[in-house]
């Protein structure tokens, strides 16, 4: 594989949207952080509090990113 594929490579493994959603989504027992590149900063919430959890979204990839995301809670 030669630099010009490496790169290319690499470049579209770091925006594959379920490593995305993993790398910025983590659980600790009941506490959900979201990390926010934008702003740099992480966003928390107890799950505990709540008695259900819906992931909505819309487009051809929402299907797959729910799943990414029920797999982290």
């Amino acid at each position: 594989m030669n630099t010009f594929e490496r790169i290319y490579t690499s470049a579209i493994a770091a925006v594959e949207p379920s490593a995305l959603i993993q790398s910025r989504l983590t659980l600790d027992n009941s506490l959900l952080s979201v990390y926010d590149p934008v702003n740099r900063d992480t966003r928390q919430f107890d799950l505990g509090k709540f008695r259900q959890i819906h992931v909505i979204g819309i487009g051809k990839g929402a299907g797959d990113l729910a799943g990414t995301i029920r797999s982290v809670i």
